[in-house]
């Protein structure tokens, strides 16, 4: 009993020994000063609605820390079967959260790492899917190879279906076609199930033209109740109707990203200036996760004007959102020596907002890259070995824009035994913060390897990343933007730095992570 309560207690006491009748009011410890509170969910969305189930982890993956001068202090962690979990004594200042890759830096008292997904939870999943036997009418005539994509929003999934071979010419159909089936959302292979409501929306597109770019655009569209049977082929049957379509004007100032090309990384070329519209799922709330585009562009005109029209269609439930995406991705070097292909890409700049609000005001830069960045106290654009396993990594402030908070990617590259001249990379820590420094812990960076460091401005209006880190990932309105470090090697020393917070790894790539990271990306697959 805290001392607090004993000493109200004895007042209360006296005041009924003395005859009087004190107002009884309630009594309750409210635990200790800085306690932090927090829930960790897993909130999903289907077609039919949303629901969440409570995540209970282990010790080892939901892990606090208190930030003091010598390094870090593990703090306890109480977790609940509900889904909620506690630090009873957190301190006054900052603190650090991890679970498994992700890293939050705060001094809220309340905390919402909860994770978000699209669809139901109680899909089939297999290593290979079966074979798809397609019959299909009313392709547009002289289609060759007609792009189309499959979704099913019910069961979360995202597909591409390539033919095999082109449709000569004046052919609009095919029956019993053998058809690649290529599911890429989500990574696990989903076996739809048509008696749990599960839905194909099969879409094919044509190519345009306008004066800024030439772009593919949903024209026709067919919908399917599918059930998929791993010992039989999937036979996929319908007929192309042409869908309604809707025309957007907007004031695009692509001139305005690309001039921050070279403060991405003072190497990088022009990249891909990309333009999408998205469906989301249930409305404009919230992404839970990318089911195809209605529109996107292939190629970009070399001096594009501000104010471009555009056509698409969107066969999709009207209580379904549209979001537009447009972004500026810059070309760099940043690949292993004696590589020549692959490195690092899909990073630069990037916005997102709803369809809607799109023609109200132009789609210009809202936030710009972090300024300034160092690693170690020097420069971090120059390629160079690191001194530590626990470097410190500082920026400044964006020229333009205030940060809803700065995200610290940090990225390994590595070559494969099949893939020896193709630079790969993966995702080693997801970093939030308010900050504009960080200290790497122990566990992340491993000896003799190559990293790069990339640091996000993030424009999150009217939400606190600082509380709840992991919204970011279904956010309709966000903007983004990227600076690079160079190639930083780690020194080959074994030699343990202070205590680490993951057992020593070299992780291979975590598909389900690039995906998440590419989600927020242009990411139309041709």
């Amino acid at each position: 009993m805290s001392f607090q309560f004993s000493l109200r207690a004895l007042v209360v006491s006296s005041l009924v020994l003395a005859g009087c009748d004190p107002k009884p009011e309630p009594i309750t410890d409210p635990g200790p000063p800085h306690q932090v509170r927090g829930s960790l969910l897993l909130r999903y969305r289907t077609d039919q609605g949303d629901a969440s189930v409570p995540q209970t982890p282990t010790a080892s993956e939901l892990q606090a820390f208190a930030l003091e001068e010598g390094g870090l202090r593990p703090l306890e962690v109480v977790t609940s079967g509900d889904g909620t979990f506690r630090i009873p004594e957190a301190p006054a200042g900052k603190y650090m959260l991890r679970v498994g890759k992700r890293y939050l830096v705060t001094d809220s008292r309340t905390v919402n790492l909860d994770t978000y997904e699209l669809g139901r939870r109680d899909v089939r999943t297999v290593d290979k899917l079966p074979q798809t036997l397609a019959s299909i009418s009313n392709f547009a005539p002289d289609s060759f190879y007609p792009s189309i994509n499959a979704v099913s929003a019910r069961a979360g999934t995202w597909a591409n279906i390539y033919l095999q071979e082109s449709l000569p010419a004046g052919t609009t159909s095919i029956s019993r076609s053998v058809v690649n089936y290529f599911q890429q959302q989500p990574i696990h292979q989903v076996l739809l199930d048509a008696s749990k409501g599960d839905t194909l929306e099969v879409t094919t597109f044509s190519d345009r033209v306008n004066e800024a770019f030439v772009y593919a655009s949903v024209d026709r569209a067919f919908r399917q109740d599918v059930s998929m049977d791993p010992t039989r082929p999937t036979e996929l049957q319908g007929t192309f109707q042409e869908v309604p379509q809707k025309t957007l004007t907007v004031d695009w100032r692509a001139a305005d990203f690309t001039a921050y090309t070279t403060q991405v990384h003072p190497q990088a070329t022009t990249g891909n200036l990309a333009f999408s519209i998205y469906p989301s799922e249930g409305g404009t709330d919230a992404w839970y996760g990318h089911l195809g585009e209605l529109m996107t562009t292939t190629g970009l005109k070399k001096v594009p004007p501000q104010s471009i029209t555009f056509s698409y269609g969107n066969p999709l439930p009207l209580r379904w959102g549209e979001l537009l995406h447009f972004s500026h991705h810059v070309r760099t070097n940043l690949r292993l020596p004696g590589t020549t292909l692959g490195g690092m890409s899909t990073f630069g700049l990037s916005d997102r907002r709803p369809v809607t609000e799109a023609a109200k005001e132009p789609l210009t830069v809202r936030i710009s890259p972090p300024q300034q960045l160092k690693v170690e106290g020097k420069d971090a654009h120059a390629a160079s070995t690191l001194g530590s396993l626990t470097p410190r990594i500082d920026w400044t402030a964006p020229r333009l824009g205030t940060p809803s908070a700065y995200r610290v990617l940090v990225t390994r590259l590595y070559t494969s035994d099949v893939l020896e001249d193709y630079s790969l990379w993966s995702i080693e820590a997801f970093i939030t913060t308010t900050d504009t420094s960080f200290q790497l812990p122990p566990g992340i960076l491993q000896p003799g390897q190559t990293y790069v460091f990339i640091v996000t401005s993030l424009l999150t209006p009217g939400v606190d990343l600082a509380t709840s880190m992991n919204q970011i990932q279904i956010l309709t309105n966000v903007a983004y933007a990227d600076v690079l470090s160079g190639l930083l090697t780690t020194p080959a020393s074994t030699r343990a730095e202070g205590m680490s917070l993951a057992a020593p790894r070299v992780s291979e790539p975590d598909a389900q992570e690039l995906l998440e990271l590419r989600r927020f990306r242009h990411a139309r697959a041709h």
